[in-house]
């Protein structure tokens, strides 16, 4: 079954059907009406909003393009954008496919139940997302049929947005594992067990292994092909909700602590720290060249230097937190508020170049710029290297157009003056735990093995994958036919949204 084009002007629609392992139903109508007469036709931004709207606003005015107005719950996905259409998860259970030009609804597929905060992520035809109702999906691109569906043995919801690499979807479960499907078949390929807690960031995959957060106040370095530990690096207190960034053999994350760190991949050793933020960390970091741009619920988005950890600037305009994930493209700094606000902001000298206050609620979906709304795809500095949604793997050396390639950054980098403590960019001697310690997955699925923890291995759907659910290929550098990751590295992207927002702040710190 496939839906009809919203592109096609027919006669509105809707059919449904139910797929008895996991009840998900596939909505699909042509062009649902916007509230905006305007066409994207020019480089535009694609946000979501806590108001039940998706925007579509003009990159370089910051004038409301359209507003897709179906959802009827928080847009808290942050959108990808492939071939012309925008790819958002929604909190009243649907993954919407919106025509990037016009506003207009192509299909919407629903879950039985419960919202979709993840962020999809697109490659090679395919739409990957996981629910609120515990379930990771994977839908046709081009026309919103269900493909195949597994589900987490616990039940507990997918905050966490998959990361695809190497025909694998990788996704955290908040009952504390990290799981890897084949993106084909949706069967088990491993387990990883080692978190104490939930894991509610999303996943980064990058030469082999993949980087994930946990809300057991750790950062975790993970084998792609095994699920086998590499090194765990502890925060001193605080949960990991913010997804890793990874660039020039460092891994950036922020904390609940209301600190970003800087990690060695190689070896899980700290870098330094930056300790500047008063509140928590949230957002996730985009690295574009020297710089990495981050938000924090402190109502601040900074610019932090990737060699010393110091700060470049602070943009303190929001009047409300800040765990929109930046993204950056043609030199600009984009990025939503809980003030109900989107921002851009010059990044170099982080001065404010317009805002648009369309929506009436928090802005906490991250992001995403087309430069040809048409025919393009997500780009910029969340898409480049990316995370939050889009394709959380990372090609070598290869940055999609209109983005600043990443520099390597040095390895034990120190402040210029350590004893200048206002910028506060903490250089660190921290070592990351021992390599395989703690739990991890051993080779299941096609690798032949047990999981390191079977009682707990995801179960697949009792529903038999559908005949045209063909296997999903990924080149060697895990970029699909037209579809960038976040250019600087940012949340998924995205987030965002990606991360696990439904506790208080007093929570959250722990």
């Amino acid at each position: 079954m496939s839906g009809e084009d919203g592109r096609s002007g027919g006669q509105h629609s809707r059919r449904a059907f139910l797929r008895t392992a996991t009840g998900a139903l596939l909505l699909s109508a042509t062009g649902q009406p916007t509230t905006a007469s305007a066409v994207a036709d020019s480089p535009t931004v694609y946000v979501g909003s806590f108001d039940s709207s998706l925007y579509a606003v003009d990159a370089e005015t910051g004038e409301q393009v359209w507003e897709f107005t179906e959802p009827t719950a928080a847009v808290q996905s942050s959108p990808t954008v492939v071939d012309g259409t925008v790819y958002v998860g929604t909190m009243d259970g649907k993954l919407y496919a919106v025509d990037a030009v016009t506003g207009d609804r192509i299909w919407a597929f629903a879950a039985p139940e419960n919202g979709v905060e993840s962020s999809p992520t697109v490659l090679d035809g395919t739409v990957y997302v996981g629910s609120m109702d515990g379930h990771l999906y994977a839908v046709d691109a081009a026309t919103g049929e269900w493909l195949w569906a597994v589900s987490e043995p616990s039940g507990q919801i997918w905050a966490s947005s998959p990361a695809v690499a190497d025909g694998t979807a990788y996704i955290g479960g908040m009952d504390g594992h990290l799981y890897a499907v084949d993106t084909g078949t949706g069967e088990h390929i491993w387990t990883f067990s080692g978190p104490a807690d939930g894991v509610s960031a999303s996943p980064t995959v990058k030469d082999g292994t993949v980087y994930v957060g946990s809300i057991d106040r750790a950062l975790y370095a993970i084998n792609a092909e095994t699920g086998a530990q590499e090194w765990k690096f502890a925060t001193p207190r605080s949960a990991v909700r913010s997804s890793p960034t990874v660039a020039g053999g460092t891994v950036y994350v922020g904390a609940n602590d209301s600190t970003l760190y800087a990690v060695d991949t190689a070896t899980g050793n700290e870098k330094w720290r930056f300790i500047e933020p008063t509140e928590t960390l949230r957002s996730s970091p985009t690295v574009v060249g020297k710089t990495l741009y981050v938000g924090s619920d402190d109502g601040t988005l900074y610019a932090v230097s990737t060699k010393t950890g110091r700060q470049e600037w602070a943009f303190t305009q929001p009047s409300g937190s800040v765990q929109s994930s930046p993204t950056v493209a043609n030199g600009v700094v984009y990025v939503g508020s809980g003030d109900e606000t989107l921002y851009a902001v010059d990044k170099k000298t982080g001065e404010q170049v317009w805002t648009f206050d369309g929506p009436t609620s928090s802005v906490r979906s991250s992001p995403t710029v087309v430069t040809d709304p048409e025919n393009g795809k997500s780009d910029g500095s969340r898409v480049a290297l990316g995370t939050l949604g889009h394709h959380h793997t990372w090609p070598p050396e290869e940055i999609p157009e209109n983005t600043e390639t990443p520099v390597e950054t040095e390895a034990n980098a120190e402040s210029s003056d350590q004893s200048d403590d206002s910028q506060r960019g903490t250089p660190s001697n921290r070592t990351g735990g021992v390599a395989g310690g703690g739990g991890g997955g051993g080779g299941g699925g096609a690798g032949g093995g047990s999981t390191g923890n079977p009682a707990n291995e995801l179960e697949e759907s009792s529903t038999p994958t559908p005949n045209n659910a063909t296997a999903v290929g990924v080149g060697s550098d895990g970029l699909g036919s037209g579809f960038g990751v976040v250019s600087g590295v940012g949340s998924v992207v995205s987030v965002g949204y990606l991360l696990w927002r439904h506790q208080s702040a007093d929570d959250e710190s722990t």
